[in-house]
């Protein structure tokens, strides 16, 4: 576990940002800072907001208020730095590719309107699918792949770009013990060479575990900062509506009628 990545600056910040769908506010007035060079993780009850937060920062989802900016720039100036990986739910399976013709998706960013991917960007996919261990699936149809498998070959394909901060919604919902640990040991080799990684996450007792930075959200931010600090049991308490397992933090939670 690194320290915190503050000293390098920030890699994203939100003020005053409103997020909602039709006339329906999920989040308002989110301030967000995530520093350069952590995994963080964005944490909450089902419907408290996550991953409205996330699209909210990259734009997928249209603010109502506030802004974004992303190493101090707009999205727009910096986009080919930034890395997102959908929720699997989110993509259409159906579409007819390759798992190595979505990897090289990855290196379309970069190229400009006339150009075609050629050696060197095929050559980066193909490491991007030797790092997720997928080299063998390459001429598989994305649809024909596992729910582990799938989020493996989008992990690629954002290895492929070569960012400097990702996004990755629920990254580790529903994969299998292969894909988790082959999925965790890329993220813990991105933040070693300086990349950030921003997380949705479903599961809060593996959050000590895994990152160094936590957010806690809950239709807003109710804490966020460095996971040593942030993740305490009052912090959670106040994020979920359920008392946390003692499993989290290593103490006897009370009961619901002492709390």
């Amino acid at each position: 576990m690194i320290a915190t990545g503050a000293a390098c600056g920030s890699a994203c910040e939100a003020r005053c940002l409103s997020v909602g769908y039709r006339e329906a506010l999920v989040l308002k007035d989110v301030d967000f800072d995530v520093p350069a060079g952590v995994i963080m993780a964005i944490v909450g009850p089902n419907g408290a907001g996550k991953s409205t937060l996330m699209k909210g920062l990259l734009g997928l989802v249209a603010p109502t208020a506030g802004s974004v900016r992303f190493f101090g720039r707009a999205f727009a100036e910096v986009r080919t730095r930034i890395g997102y990986i959908p929720q699997h739910t989110a993509v259409d399976w159906d579409f007819p590719a390759t798992v190595f013709d979505v990897v090289l998706m990855g290196t379309y960013g970069s190229l400009g309107w006339f150009r075609r991917p050629g050696k060197r960007e095929r050559a980066s996919s193909w490491a991007a699918l030797e790092r997720t261990a997928l080299t063998h699936l390459a001429q598989r149809q994305i649809g024909e792949l596992s729910g582990g498998e799938r989020q493996r070959a989008f992990l690629a394909r954002a290895l492929a770009q070569d960012a400097e901060l990702y996004f990755l919604d629920e990254p580790l919902q529903g994969v299998d013990a292969l894909s988790k640990h082959a999925i965790l040991d890329v993220m813990r080799d991105l933040r070693a060479s300086g990349k950030t990684l921003v997380m949705v996450h479903h599961d809060p007792s593996t959050v000590r575990a895994l990152c160094d930075w936590v957010a806690l959200v809950n239709k807003g931010i109710v804490a966020s900062g460095p996971v040593e600090s942030t993740f305490s049991e009052e912090n959670v308490r106040r994020t979920y509506a359920h008392i946390p397992t003692a499993a989290w933090f290593g103490t006897s939670a009370p009961s619901p009628a002492s709390a």
